[in-house]
């Protein structure tokens, strides 16, 4: 039988990463996007970061949240997204200060082997291949 892990293996305590755990939190309701809207998004994000920070203990400022109802700091533009992405696969200098435990949690429209963020019209789509060559080149093979 396949080996399904559990959430707290998937997921660990803070104490268990060693280094403080990063995490980037976005969630996208479309709003004003005839046909696209969403309604649960923005709730999605609040209870998963409410889960991070309470029972595992993954500290606040280990967290970036972006909405697309929370102003430009928080933009869920294509451009943004990437950006936030960068951050969340910053390798440290200091080994010891490498977060081991990283999450990337999406709430939006996606489709088979992409995901849309708010200005997807205009700037595209996020291709898993796109996500998975930027996570290869920045963390490479362990």
């Amino acid at each position: 039988a396949a080996f399904a892990p559990t959430i707290g293996e998937a997921l660990p305590h803070a104490s268990r990463c060693g280094a403080p755990p990063r995490a980037l939190l976005v969630g996208i309701c479309y709003k004003g996007l005839a046909g696209w809207e969403l309604q649960g998004p923005w709730n999605d994000v609040r209870d998963f970061e409410a889960y991070l920070t309470s029972v595992l203990r993954w500290p606040r400022e280990s967290l970036r949240v972006l909405t697309d109802g929370g102003g430009a700091e928080r933009a869920t533009t294509r451009q943004s997204i990437l950006e936030h992405l960068d951050w969340l696969l910053d390798e440290q200098e200091d080994p010891a200060q490498r977060p081991r435990c990283r999450v990337l949690h999406f709430c939006g429209h996606g489709d088979v082997g992409e995901i849309f963020p708010l200005d997807w019209q205009s700037a595209g789509s996020i291709s898993n291949e796109l996500l998975s060559g930027i996570v290869s080149s920045r963390l490479g093979t362990r």
